[in-house]
């Protein structure tokens, strides 16, 4: 039986209950230190109760006191469950005591599910001190049938009440009150303190799986690494693909003794991944600027051989800039095209080949490059191009052009979202829905729904954020980052940049931030009416900020911001159902 299960199972039973007025959750941690507190029943009467559920079978006592249960003939000592219940009890008198005035009683019990009635009897007469009785419960003693229609002779009130402690108006302590309002404003404080709290757990569960995702995906490309030269991945954000590129260069360039490239046109990712080098990376990977890549190889400078004006431009945010305004000279990355030809070709005339080329979103290359990389990258090397055509700012179909006149690609795709909670997983996919279509990862922590508000003023919304501070400062983590897209008003810009000052959050334009990902992602959402290529980049940058959390999401929209964008949404799902039908044909 799993805490679910159990919740359920007294939630049937306190339907049977005439009169009662009762609140139940599951599956809370409220600091870094007490385990996660399965059960917590809110009773009127009774005050709040706090159910630890254990599952173990053959369980007993050592001669030196310590628990111990037994699997498969092997004799395992277990922490002690009533020392954890203790912990869970004080953390969350500790949590009442400093945020209401009036705090319910707390008390608690532990149920054993994978143990008979009879066997915890045994248990509780032979070890009064290490099982005591009136904190020990099974599954049987709350599924008694009720002898009456009468609530006071409902089993599972007798049984709890036996757990309760006694708050009668001659015994109840100062500030201690267990009607319903008291008890309904202790789980509205729970909820919110353990939604940002939960994010330690979450954060850790989504670092393991994108650990072993990295693992599984070496796996599966490890057959075509060895009988395909030519890869193409693809996947929505937040599936690996940084980390499966940055895997396969690894491993190409230990296997072959020979180094291996990694491409990305954004220079704020190149630092992430440099920064994080000892960890993720090991010395036969760089991760380069052109001239730095000239520089390293060569051994001198790289002096441009054209004008000043075809110098990659410095800005990394240019506004909304759709390929067609873009002249060869001003590009919209710091890494231009024509400089990696450039470097490239002198490369080719020193005969310099990598183990691995692989190209991070490749959605934004220009086509030409696609040819000069193939041809440096060794026989039985591997040239990987990895994209996600819902993330660009070019309307470029370079790659699939140079798809169909080379090929041999082998197609891989990455559906499953290894980045966001599955609840702001399946928020971003019904956001975006049907262009994005991600696998839920369901073996880590559900995590929270993604807040949403509305703001009309600036000083909307910097309320809006002043409350949000005051949620996130709880969680103790400094990740935090504010992004508005490129529609945002000038005069929004800078009052937003307050955030970065007074909170020490970063604050940018959501375009600066592919790539990376954040504990806690706070996306402004201007309302701005624009022709069709404005309203799909303004879509495009929303799926990118949201999917850039790890964790919490907030989304502060401007109000009636929907207009235009639900057209164009209504678009996709026309092109999408055409497409299909195409398919069938």
């Amino acid at each position: 039986m799993n805490e679910q299960k159990l919740l359920n199972l007294i939630q049937e039973q306190v339907e049977n209950v005439p009169g009662t007025e009762w609140q139940l959750m599951s599956k809370l941690r409220l600091n870094r230190q007490a385990r996660e507190i399965d059960v917590v029943i809110g009773m009127p009467k009774y005050g709040l109760l706090i159910l630890e559920l254990k599952g173990w079978r053959n369980i007993g006592v050592t001669n030196s006191g310590q628990i111990y249960k037994t699997d498969n003939g092997n004799r395992k000592i277990v922490s002690d469950p009533y020392v954890q219940l203790s912990a869970e009890i004080s953390a969350m008198s500790e949590l009442f005591r400093n945020h209401l005035n009036e705090r319910p009683t707390i008390s608690g019990a532990v149920i054993y599910s994978g143990i008979s009635s009879q066997a915890l009897k045994r248990l509780t007469r032979d070890a009064p001190n290490i099982f005591p009785a009136e904190l020990s419960l099974t599954i049987e003693d709350i599924t008694q049938p009720a002898s009456s229609d009468h609530s006071e002779d409902h089993p599972l009130l007798r049984v709890l009440g036996k757990i309760a402690i006694d708050e009668s108006s001659r015994n109840r302590r100062p500030h201690h009150k267990n009607d319903a309002d008291t008890i309904l404003k202790a789980l509205s404080l729970l909820r919110s303190e353990v939604e940002v709290d939960f994010l330690d757990q979450q954060l850790k569960e989504i670092t393991d799986a994108v650990e072993q995702n990295s693992q599984y995906s070496i796996n599966l490309i490890q057959r075509p690494l060895n009988g395909l030269r030519r890869i193409h991945v693809t996947g929505p954000a937040g599936t690996g693909k940084t980390v499966l590129a940055l895997s396969i260069a690894h491993e190409r360039a230990l296997t072959l003794d020979k180094a291996s490239l990694y491409l990305c046109f954004s220079d704020n990712l190149r630092n992430h991944i440099t920064e994080r080098r000892s960890k993720m990376l090991s010395t036969n990977v760089w991760v380069e600027t052109p001239e730095t890549l000239y520089s390293r190889l060569i051994g001198t400078e790289f002096v441009l051989t054209g004008s000043e004006d075809s110098r990659p431009n410095p800005l990394a945010d240019l506004g909304v800039i759709f390929p067609s305004e873009v002249n060869d000279e001003d590009r919209l990355y710091v890494c231009e095209d024509r400089i990696w030809m450039e470097i490239l070709e002198q490369l080719e005339i020193q005969r310099i080949n990598f183990a691995a080329v692989c190209v991070d979103e490749g959605q934004d290359f220009w086509g030409p490059l696609y040819q000069v990389l193939d041809e440096q990258t060794l026989k039985d090397g591997t040239f990987a191009i990895f994209a996600d055509e819902n993330q660009t700012t070019r309307a470029s179909a370079a790659f699939r052009q140079y798809e169909q006149d080379r090929p041999g690609f082998h197609q891989v795709q990455l559906r499953t979202n290894l980045r966001n909670s599955p609840a702001v997983a399946r928020a971003i996919k019904r956001e975006f829905s049907p262009a994005i279509q991600y696998e839920i990862n369901e073996n880590i922590h559900s995590g929270t729904p993604p807040h949403k508000y509305e703001w009309e003023t600036n000083v909307e919304l910097w309320r809006l954020i002043e409350k949000i501070n005051n949620e996130v400062s709880k969680t103790l983590t400094t990740d935090i980052v504010l992004l508005h897209d490129s529609q945002c008003p000038e005069k929004t810009r800078g009052m937003l940049q307050r955030a970065s000052s007074l909170f020490g959050w970063t604050v940018c334009n959501t375009d600066e931030f592919r790539g990376l990902e954040s504990d806690i992602v706070i996306s402004v959402d201007s309302r701005r009416d624009g022709v069709t290529n404005a309203i799909e980049a303004l879509w495009k940058q929303r799926y990118v900020a949201y999917s850039r959390s790890r964790g919490l999401l907030y989304i502060l929209q401007e109000s009636n911001h929907t207009s235009q964008l639900t057209t164009f949404q209504q678009s996709k799902v026309k092109q999408n159902q055409k497409k299909n039908a195409i398919q069938k044909d």
